[in-house]
């Protein structure tokens, strides 16, 4: 915490010259965007000027529940205010009418081609007026959102009435699935894509996906993977303790697979291998996991675990064996990117066993810094889950191998560095 504070002082000299970013986000804080509160710091470490730009006030739960270290970022963050959009949108009308007459005529022909979408296009024309206005104030060089929905076309929106460059990150449910693509219409996706400078992805198989499907020039493009605090993520020994634990994190949604790894802990059990799990997050399928836990009489070696903040992870990952990440493609096509959980498990030390799909297996080398599977397949996730616990010194390797990697490639303050160079390269 201390050190995150100092280096978010950069010298003066670097002030000079510094970059000045519109940082676009959905919401500030909140507990699952850990991997873009660890990007921030990273910036601001790098010495870029960032206004962090939040689509929307957080509630009092949300403000209770900001892991510790985020809260430096508060003194970064702008929130929406009808004041506030006033206000912008009479600066715009009178200091640039042409090009807020643009930003206008393009919401309203995606409006008209998209009429079910009235009020996602409309809030961020709305958004962006407040947010253009500062931006003018601030003299940004450019504007970046994470995520390539809302978020984006908000920036999207700035970048013209300011006559700045615009980029913006994609991660996985902003891309892959079905469900993306009912939120905004192809064509006005498609020119997103084009007007942005550039699009980064956090996988090669999501801009695999995004070119596939929409004939995108990837030479336009950056790979920006996803960072984690590996200063504060301290690598531990394997535990000794009998039962070996297996954990998984996360949101509790259908991709995340997380039945898959109550099975298998069934499986193994059946087998008369002795082996314990635990799940830590919460969401929709809670209530299913908990249920089908009861259903396989798991109750005295399978614990739901509930909410986790950050400041918990040191506690978690010194009990946990190994991490393990079952992810599937739904009936939709939605699938993980690359879950910000595996970089964690491997800062920690920890092996990962996670499923061979989407951007997984850029990350994971098999038998190397982690162990690949079959997705939705219940057996070879067991079996993997076996060997792993028959042969300790191989999940030593794993473990080395792999906090060795996160450390020189998913580290905040060098991705920070990257991302900065990268967006002033960009300009």
């Amino acid at each position: 915490m201390h050190n995150d504070r100092r280096i978010m002082r950069p010298s003066d000299d670097n002030n000079r010259s510094a970059l000045a970013i519109g940082y676009v986000t959905g919401l500030f804080p909140t507990l699952s965007m850990v991997f873009e509160q660890n990007e921030l710091l990273g910036l601001l470490a790098a010495g870029a000027h960032v206004d962090y730009l939040s689509c929307r006030r957080p509630g009092k739960e949300d403000i209770e529940s900001i892991h510790e270290f985020a809260r430096p970022l508060f003194s970064h963050v702008r929130y929406p205010s009808i004041a506030g959009i006033l206000r912008g949108f009479i600066w715009c009308c009178f200091t640039r009418p042409i090009r807020l007459a643009k930003v206008i005529f393009r919401t309203v022909w995606a409006i008209i081609r998209q009429p079910v979408n009235f009020r996602h296009y409309l809030s961020t024309l709305i958004l962006s007026l407040q947010f253009s206005r500062l931006g003018g104030r601030r003299n940004w060089d450019r504007i970046h959102a994470n995520f390539a929905q809302g978020t984006a076309t908000t920036a999207w929106n700035v970048a013209v009435l300011l006559d700045i460059p615009f980029s913006f990150t994609a991660h996985a449910f902003d891309i892959y699935g079905s469900r993306y693509r009912k939120l905004e219409h192809r064509s006005f996706f498609k020119r997103k894509l084009e007007a942005a400078s550039p699009v980064l992805f956090i996988s090669r198989d999501g801009r695999r996906h995004v070119q596939e499907g929409y004939g995108f020039d990837p030479s336009r493009s950056r790979l920006h993977r996803v960072t984690v605090r590996t200063g504060e993520m301290r690598m531990q020994p394997l535990p000794e303790t009998a039962p070996p634990l297996f954990i998984t994190l996360g949101r509790l949604y259908p991709k995340k697979g997380i039945d898959r790894f109550v099975n298998a802990v069934h499986l193994l059990r059946k087998s008369g291998v002795d082996v314990s799990g635990s799940i830590y997050g919460d969401g929709v399928e809670f209530d299913n996991l908990a249920s089908l836990v009861r259903r396989l009489e798991l109750g005295g070696c399978m614990t739901l675990m509930g909410k986790y903040r950050q400041e918990d992870l040191p506690g978690i990952f010194s009990r946990a064996f190994a991490l393990v990440v079952p992810s599937v493609m739904t009936s939709e096509g939605d699938v993980d990117g690359i879950p910000t959980v595996i970089y964690e498990s491997m800062a920690f030390g920890r092996p990962v066993i996670a499923s061979a799909i989407s951007g997984i297996p850029e990350v994971i080398e098999q038998g190397g810094t982690g162990i690949l599977v079959e997705p939705d397949n219940v057996e070879a996730l067991a079996e993997a889950m076996s060997d792993l616990m028959s042969n300790r010194e191989r999940a030593e390797m794993i473990s080395r191998a792999a906090r060795d990697y996160v450390v020189e490639n998913h580290d905040y303050l060098k991705g920070g560095r990257r991302l900065y160079q990268i967006l002033k390269d960009n300009g």
